[in-house]
C-alpha cells in the first residue's frame, strides 16, 4: 500500500476549516434594539444647501427621487389633497421645471416615491398610496412604471398628460392588521419594495414580492426597529460606495452601509449610524443625489414655498 504524505499547511487549513462555527441563520422577524436617537454621526457628509421651489402647488412633497441625467433633478409628489400628479423640480435652485398629471392612478393618499433600475438597464419610479393616519384602509397600493422621459419636454414648469408605460399595481395589506407607513424602497438586489411603517413605538419593516399577483398581496414582516414616526427612505447602488439604506422620521436621519451582495435583512440587523440633518417643518421627503450625496425636502411651512436642503459626500 502506498501512503500519500499531505503536507502540514494543508492539513492544519482542513483543521481550522472543520472547526470554524458555521454562521447562524437570521432569525425572522428581527428585533434589534439601540439608542436609535442617541447614536453617532457620520462625518462623511456636510450640508451644502437650501434651495426653495417657490411653487405653490407642491404643498405637501411627501417623497423624492433623483431625476436620471439631470444632475440636481428631483422627481417629487404631493401628500394628501392632490391629483395624481408628479412634479420635476431642480433640487439645487428649487425651481419647478415640469408638472405631470398621471393616467390611469388614483391618489387617495400618496406619502413615498422609490425607484429601481431593472436587469433590462430599464428605470421604474414607484409611487407609495399607503398613507392610512388611523389605519382603517382595506387595502393600499403601489404604483410602478418606467421613469418618464423627461427630455424634449418642456421644461419651463408647465403641465403635461402622461400615460405611465409597463404599470403594474400591488393592492396588498399587511399580516397583522391595517398600519399607516410613510418609507419606501426598493431592494436594488431583488426589486423587492420595502416599506416601513410609522405608528407603532418600535417601526416594522415589510416587504413585497417583486412583481404584484393580480390579485391582493400580503406584505411579509421582516422585522422592527427601536424607533418611531418614519417618514421616508431610500436605497440605490451608488458607485463606490456600495447600496446603502438611509432612512428618516421627524427630527433624525439614519444610515445603514450595505455591501454590493449584502441583503437587506443582513444591513438593516446591523446598527445604523445618524447622518446630519437640519430640521425641516414636516420633512417628509429624502433621496439619495445622483453624486453620492442626500437630500430633504420640507412641506410649505406656514404657506411658504418648500425648502430643499442638500447634503453632500467629503
Amino acid at each position: 500500500m502506498t501512503w500519500t504524505k499531505t503536507p502540514i499547511f494543508l492539513f492544519m487549513l482542513m483543521l481550522v476549516l472543520a472547526c470554524r462555527p458555521r454562521e447562524k441563520p437570521i432569525e425572522l422577524p428581527f428585533h434589534v434594539d439601540y439608542g436609535a436617537y442617541g447614536l453617532d454621526f457620520s462625518s462623511d457628509f456636510y450640508a451644502t444647501g437650501i434651495g426653495s421651489t417657490g411653487a405653490t402647488d407642491i404643498f405637501e412633497a411627501s417623497g423624492g427621487v433623483a431625476v436620471s441625467g439631470m444632475p440636481q433633478g428631483l422627481w417629487t409628489i404631493n401628500d394628501s389633497g392632490d391629483s395624481s400628479n408628479i412634479y420635476l423640480i431642480n433640487a439645487l435652485t428649487g425651481k419647478t421645471l415640469l408638472r405631470m398629471a398621471l393616467s390611469g392612478l388614483s391618489a387617495v393618499d400618496w406619502e413615498d416615491m422609490a425607484h429601481h433600475t431593472d436587469s433590462t438597464g430599464q428605470r421604474w419610479l414607484v409611487v407609495a398610496d399607503m398613507g392610512d393616519n388611523n389605519a382603517m384602509r382595506s387595502s393600499v397600493q403601489l404604483y410602478a412604471f418606467h421613469e418618464p422621459t423627461w427630455s424634449g419636454l418642456d421644461t419651463t414648469g408647465g403641465w403635461t398628460n402622461h400615460v405611465p408605460l409597463g404599470l403594474k399595481i400591488w393592492d396588498f395589506v399587511y399580516p397583522g392588521g391595517a398600519r399607516d407607513a410613510e418609507a419606501l424602497f426598493v431592494d436594488p438586489l431583488t426589486g423587492q419594495p420595502c416599506i416601513i411603517t410609522k405608528r407603532e413605538a418600535r417601526n416594522e419593516l415589510h416587504m413585497l414580492p417583486a412583481s404584484p399577483s393580480g390579485g391582493v398581496d400580503s406584505t411579509t414582516f421582516i422585522g422592527s426597529f427601536p424607533f418611531s414616526s418614519s417618514t421616508a427612505a431610500d436605497c440605490a447602488a451608488l458607485a463606490g460606495h456600495g447600496m446603502p439604506i438611509i432612512v428618516k422620521s421627524y427630527q433624525h436621519i439614519w444610515l445603514w452601509e450595505r455591501s454590493d451582495d449584502m441583503s437587506v435583512v443582513e444591513a438593516m440587523i446591523k446598527t445604523p449610524v445618524r447622518l446630519p440633518y437640519t430640521q425641516e417643518s414636516q420633512g417628509e421627503a429624502l433621496w439619495w443625489t445622483l453624486d453620492g450625496g442626500y437630500a430633504t425636502l420640507s412641506e410649505s411651512p406656514m404657506g411658504m414655498p418648500a425648502q430643499v436642503w442638500v447634503y453632500d459626500r467629503k
